[in-house]
């Protein structure tokens, strides 16, 4: 006698049911492990990308710096040339305007001695004052100071002589001022205006 298939599959079932079970739960299984590594690989990529991402802004970021650093030093090097430049040209202009003044120092020192002895001297005097004033900055400070003292040992050579209780000071005068042309040949050395310089031209007296 045959056996119904019905029957036998009912037998069979719980079993097979069970294997089914364990197929699927397995092949779950291996695809969440195939998922979950996935996105765990798909995370650490995502996360090199990132990090990648991030040093190249760094970088970018540090050559923006020493670009913007590089154009200030050229800059600041630009200004220091131009203000070098405006120093040498402005000492050069100094070192002309110097010599011409020890020229006309010389010549105003000749002047003098000319007319020492002569009713003009007095207004030479005053032509050489004036001249001082608007230029005794650029003689050496040995040339300013001796100009300034033989324009007045001029103004007062005449009173000297006539002076009779020292009969040696007019003589001593007159030295003094024959000294001074050595003084202003001298200053054609043309040291700088300095501090003690501009101090010693304060007080016109000698």
């Amino acid at each position: 006698m045959s056996v119904p298939a019905a029957f036998v599959l009912a037998d069979y079932w719980p079993p097979l049911q069970l294997l089914l079970t364990g197929l699927v739960l397995f092949i779950v299984s291996r695809l969440r492990g195939a998922v979950t590594s996935y996105a765990n690989e798909k995370g650490r990529n995502l996360a090199t990308k990132e990090d990648i991402a991030g040093i190249t802004d760094k970088i970018e970021g540090v050559k923006a710096d020493y670009a913007q650093q590089h154009q200030e030093l050229v800059h600041q090097h630009q200004l220091t040339v131009e203000a070098m430049k405006a120093h040498t040209q402005l000492s050069l202009a100094a070192v002309e305007s110097r010599l011409a003044a020890h020229q006309q120092a010389f010549a105003l020192w000749r002047k003098l001695l000319r007319n020492i002895h002569e009713e003009s001297a007095h207004d030479v005097v005053k032509e050489c004052e004036a001249w001082w004033n608007d230029n005794c900055l650029y003689l050496s400070p040995e040339a300013r100071q001796g100009f300034l003292e033989a324009f007045w040992g001029v103004y007062d050579h005449a009173a000297l002589l006539k002076d009779r209780s020292n009969p040696t000071a007019a003589t001593e005068n007159f030295d003094r001022i024959m000294r001074v042309g050595e003084k202003i040949t001298g200053g054609v050395a043309l040291p700088p205006i300095g501090g003690r310089e501009l101090k010693s031209v304060t007080d016109p007296t000698p």
